[in-house]
């Protein structure tokens, strides 16, 4: 994961800190250089994780060593995409991730516009974790984009309306 920013280091000759040398800097100096012709792949992009590492929201385990997702102790199979799209959601539990910021981290450049595509994920990955539980656990801000729905505000969905009427 450290080959890129290594190769960076001996090739320029000037001091590059891992702490403020974001990835983007060094793929964009070695594209510069011409020493890079394909992207850098999406685990040098991302924020560093260490193996032991995991992420707990409320019952959502996300196990980073084994790239695994366990909603209230049951197995969530999820495709690789859709394992980056939770992954990028669960860092932040908290803080509202925009269409094009997830579109960025998940799929990579050429993709930032291309919302139908988030949309269709987003909607399978629903699909995925409602195979375990009831929960809502992705919430949509429409028009702006997605964030994982804090424990306390994961919500059953609605049930269904009572019929009243007195027509028999």
């Amino acid at each position: 994961m450290a080959q890129p920013l290594d190769a960076a280091r001996r090739l320029s000759g000037i001091a590059i800190d891992d702490e403020t040398a974001t990835a983007r800097f060094v793929e964009a100096w070695l594209r510069r250089q011409g020493l890079m012709a394909v992207p850098v792949p999406r685990t040098f992009r991302s924020e560093p994780i260490h193996i032991s590492d995991r992420i707990v929201i409320g019952d959502m385990v996300i196990d980073l060593a084994r790239h695994g997702v366990e909603i209230g102790g049951a197995d969530v199979r999820l495709t690789p995409t859709e394992y980056r799209l939770l992954l990028h959601l669960a860092r932040h539990p908290e803080r509202l991730a925009e269409h094009r910021d997830i579109l960025l981290d998940v799929w990579g450049s050429g993709y930032e516009d291309d919302i139908h595509l988030l949309q269709v994920t987003i909607r399978s990955l629903r699909a995925r974790i409602a195979l375990v539980t009831d929960k809502q656990l992705i919430e949509t801000v429409y028009g702006v984009g997605y964030r994982i729905a804090r424990p306390a505000e994961a919500h059953e969905p609605p049930a269904r309306p009572l019929d009243l009427s007195l027509t028999r």
